[in-house]
């Protein structure tokens, strides 16, 4: 019997051994690997075709946008060593052709998942087409960016629709706006980035929006051999979200709010959590298979997956409720933005809005037609620049303070045009707070040159009546659509002998006066009397 147990305590060792060797062999080629790993720069590819917010490639070489911003805060974070590449091809031609070693953002689909390695999606976005009010039916032509899953989606939801491809994405809303395509189709982003710099040509356009069922999943698609690298970059982003580090990027670039990401990275972040500690365990239980009964192991691994999996079911639950709960805020918010750039684009109002720093950043038709300017004319710059005239920044400064300090100015103020002139305009605006802080102002301006004018004119009218009035050799006495006194002159208070001041007594004594003794005032009474005596709406 003790024989038997030494020599299970002799296999128990050696076993312990083994796995302590295996495992400190598997830490090392581990270690190397991180290292050769961290080392390498990896290629990140770029499309040279600007794709607002997402990529952009600017003349001098540098590249920006959603993209590049994320991934590169991603990168420093985690010691990834990339290099941005600019490509022409579309993302599988350059991955196909090691062109690249990684894409920041591609779809998910089944092939790709087969020939490359895509990480968990890190963005969702959402499908739309666009077109004039009033058209019906499904579009013949549709405009779309050059982009793979732009075919696919096109031809499994249109059928007979041709593709017509276009090169940026100002050209699918103006292809819909002249009518050479039927509609336009991008994505939520790209669309809403096109709507509020509206294309030349799309002005005052009616557009409606129309989405399209399902969403896309963005992921990090890399290499096999860049797997390290996509995957570290990856959960990072993750860690962006818990630290509140991606939230001003998408804020940035995106028309959305940054909520429409945070929380499925949130509750990606929490099963990715449950995998981790799925994992351990099974690590766990791997060693104590070693050293202790396999049976106990087993039954311990089996509750891990069960947990494991209760928790998945849980999080895809719940992650399922949000994204129709965003999906319909998405649509809400669509309808909110085109509803309100429609009624800031038609309005006969002169409209203008500026940033904390007094830049404007947008002007409607009606204002370029009130005061002459081109919209490029006044984008980015100062008002004071251009707008305001030198003897009234007095008066500009005094209105920007004020609005600052939260009040709504009503004023009438002289603004400059293009020309030279200056305009009488009625002035109301107020600032606008975001998040608790002052972004800039809005206001509304209203040419008011010909009521200033008539005003002008109404009061030489009166004083050029009470100048002759006052001259004239007979009494004049003016009533009120009542007959009650208003006005008398200095020479009917001669005939009448009563002050103005007590025009009451002077207008019935006139009245009587002149219907028995027409002689004493120096006129008839049914002529010259008449005549002398005016009546007004008060």
């Amino acid at each position: 019997m003790s024989a038997r147990l030494r020599s299970k305590g002799v296999l128990a060792t050696i076993a312990a051994a083994m796995a302590t060797i295996t495992g400190g062999l598997a830490l090392g080629f581990w270690v190397h690997g991180e290292k050769q790993a961290a080392q390498r720069i990896y290629r990140v590819g770029i499309d040279t075709l600007p794709l607002p917010p997402y990529s952009v490639v600017y003349p001098d070489g540098s590249v920006g946008g959603l993209f590049v911003d994320v991934i590169n805060t991603a990168a420093r974070r985690a010691g990834v060593r990339i290099q941005w590449t600019p490509v022409s091809l579309n993302y599988d031609q350059a991955l196909d052709r090691k062109v690249i070693d990684m894409w920041p953002g591609t779809t998910v689909t089944t092939d790709r998942q087969r020939r490359y390695h895509p990480t968990v999606p890190w963005l969702e976005i959402s499908s739309f087409i666009i077109r004039l009010q009033g058209t019906s039916g499904p579009p013949r032509h549709l405009a779309a960016l050059p982009r793979p899953a732009s075919s696919a989606l096109g031809k499994r939801f249109f059928p007979s629709a041709t593709m017509m491809f276009v090169w940026k994405r100002e050209q699918i809303l103006q292809a819909v706006c002249s009518r050479a395509a039927d509609a336009g189709w991008d994505d939520t982003r790209g669309l809403n980035s096109a709507l509020l710099e509206r294309p030349e040509g799309c002005e005052s356009a009616k557009l409606a929006i129309e989405r399209i069922p399902g969403v896309r999943y963005l992921a990090i698609t890399s290499q096999p051999d860049a797997a390290w690298a996509a995957d570290r970059l990856r959960r990072q982003i993750s860690r962006m979200v818990t630290d509140r580090t991606l939230a001003p990027i998408l804020n940035k670039w995106e028309v959305l709010s940054a909520e429409d990401s945070k929380n499925v990275l949130l509750l990606d972040l929490a099963n990715r959590r449950n995998r981790v500690f799925a994992y351990m365990l099974g690590a766990a239980g791997l060693v104590l298979a070693v050293l202790l009964l396999l049976a106990i192991c087993l039954y311990r691994a089996r509750r891990a997956a069960e947990s494991a999996s209760h928790a998945r079911a849980g999080s895809e639950q719940a992650l399922s409720l949000e994204a129709d709960s965003r999906r319909r805020a998405e649509e809400i918010l669509e309808a909110r933005t085109v509803l309100l750039d429609t009624l800031i684009q038609t309005s006969p109002i002169a409209i203008l809005m500026h940033d904390e720093n007094r830049y404007i950043t947008s002007v409607n038709p009606a204002f370029c037609e009130t005061f002459g300017f081109m919209r490029e004319e006044c984008v980015g710059r100062k008002m004071e620049e251009f707008f305001v005239h030198s003897t009234g920044e007095g008066v500009y400064w005094d209105n920007h303070r004020l609005i600052r300090d939260g009040a709504v100015v009503h004023r009438i103020v002289k603004r400059l045009t293009k020309d030279g002139r200056l305009l009488d305009v009625e002035m109301h605006a107020r600032r606008l707070v975001i998040d608790g802080k002052y972004r800039g102002a809005f206001g509304l301006y209203q040419d008011i040159t010909k009521r200033i004018e008539a005003e002008a004119a109404l009061r030489h009218s009166e004083e050029v009546f009470r100048m002759l009035s006052a001259a004239s050799p007979v009494g004049i006495f003016r009533s009120d659509k009542n007959g009650g006194p208003v006005y008398g002159n200095e020479k009917l208070e001669q005939i009448t002998g009563f002050p103005n001041d007590q025009a009451m007594r002077w207008g019935s004594t006139f009245i009587r006066m002149i219907a028995p003794w027409p002689p004493r005032i120096g006129w008839m009474p049914s002529a010259a009397a008449n005549a002398s005596r005016i009546n007004t709406d008060g």
